[in-house]
């Protein structure tokens, strides 16, 4: 419930830039899939875009345009 008001809220006040870390962590597959489609609503409006940052690749791959890999050297 924690994870699908914080999308409410980034929602609410009508940004044109999201940028979310690990949004759809800990949903439930048919949650995910009603997120993800919101997503993809959001930036039919080629005024606005996300940022995301996610270890589920089959979550970015519905909705990505374009996926960078970043890896932290030790």
């Amino acid at each position: 419930m924690k994870a699908k008001l914080s999308i409410a809220v980034a929602f609410a006040h009508h940004p044109k830039l999201l940028i979310l870390d690990e949004a759809t962590s800990g949903l439930d597959p048919i949650v995910r899939d009603h997120i993800l489609d919101m997503f993809l609503d959001f930036v039919q409006d080629e005024e606005n875009s996300i940022l995301v940052s996610s270890h589920i690749t089959t979550d970015l791959e519905k909705v990505a345009d374009y996926i960078d890999f970043f890896q932290a050297k030790r």
